[in-house]
């Protein structure tokens, strides 16, 4: 079931916003407040409301979520959940009351720079071949800033972008016309930011704005809670590419983006110790697809996994 607030139509009374900023949350009491203060202090030019979906938090989230409320109600609208309804029905339950003619999506546990709001809302005014648009998080662990820049991208891309660079759009930067809203029917409970992204953007283009415009906070070592317990959200990326492929049709670039895919997951679990997960990685139907070479290599990491662990968190730990 997918729990949508009653907005109401938009009138003279009620006009609709230039955009829409969808927060989830869930047990981020210690982070949701500056979250939402971040984008209360945005200075725009244009109305915009912050619709804010709680999935039944049980340390005092709610709490927060409804004091915001209270002292800017014209701004923010809360859906508390009353029982745990799941990442999937949240999710949907915001993007599904959003009113404005650009929705943004913003977790929780992240928070906005000054100007993002109009800085987007310029880029897709002027990039009116865009669907959507997304942008450069600074990477803070712990209160620290671990990386301020990522590598450059193409300002204007098409779907073939993922396959080169893979999902390098974060969720809490993306912004997209309300005309290319998806719907819960076309995905099922694993979906994940990539898959979203892609759908959306199909055989349309894709805008990108190569400075940072919000904060991505890495919790629990840098690893989503949940994310690497399962090969669910690893199957989900491998069907974002299979949809790509449908659209591009190189085999080449879909075998590279698919090996890197693999060799990303593997390590992480390795990190996590979870060898047990990184064999199903492996055994996975599209690493046959590779060449002899590829799964050897990839076979390789897993037999000397001991040490490539020790490898791997040495580098993540003097990542700068």
């Amino acid at each position: 079931m997918i729990y949508v607030l009653d907005t109401g139509m938009a009138s003279l009374n009620n006009p609709r916003p230039r955009v829409s900023v969808c927060v989830m949350t869930y047990n981020q009491k210690d982070y949701i407040g500056q979250c939402l203060q971040s984008l209360v202090d945005q200075v725009v030019n244009f109305d915009f409301e912050i619709i804010v979906g709680d999935d039944c938090s049980q340390d005092g989230t709610a709490g927060v979520v409804r004091d915001f409320s209270n002292r800017y109600p014209k701004l923010i609208h809360p859906i508390i959940h009353e029982k745990n309804i799941g990442v999937f029905c949240n999710y949907w339950s915001v993007h599904l009351a959003a009113r404005g003619e650009y929705i943004a999506h913003m977790d929780g546990d992240d928070y906005a720079l000054p100007g993002k709001l109009v800085e987007q809302v310029e880029f897709l005014d002027e990039n009116i071949t865009c669907v959507m648009c997304g942008h450069d998080m600074t990477l803070v662990r712990d209160g620290s800033v671990i990386k301020t820049k990522r590598a450059i991208y193409p300002e204007v891309s098409t779907i073939k972008s993922f396959l080169l660079y893979g999902n390098f759009v974060p969720h809490s930067s993306s912004m997209y016309r309300s005309a290319f809203r998806l719907t819960p029917n076309q995905f099922n409970e694993f979906m994940i930011d990539f898959q979203l992204h892609v759908a959306r953007v199909g055989n349309d283009y894709i805008g990108y704005i190569n400075k940072p415009l919000g904060v991505y906070r890495i919790v629990n070592d840098g690893m989503v809670s949940g994310y690497y317990n399962s090969v669910k959200s690893f199957n989900s990326n491998v069907a974002a590419i299979d949809q790509i492929e449908s659209v591009v049709g190189s085999v080449a670039l879909i075998d590279r983006a698919l090996f890197k895919l693999c060799f990303v997951w593997i390590k992480n679990l390795i990190v996590a110790r979870r060898r047990d997960l990184a064999e199903e990685v492996f055994n996975n139907k599209s690493i046959s697809r590779f060449s002899f070479w590829r799964r050897l290599f990839l076979r390789s990491v897993l037999f000397f996994s001991p040490i490539f662990a020790i490898a791997f968190r040495i580098k993540r730990k003097f990542r700068f």
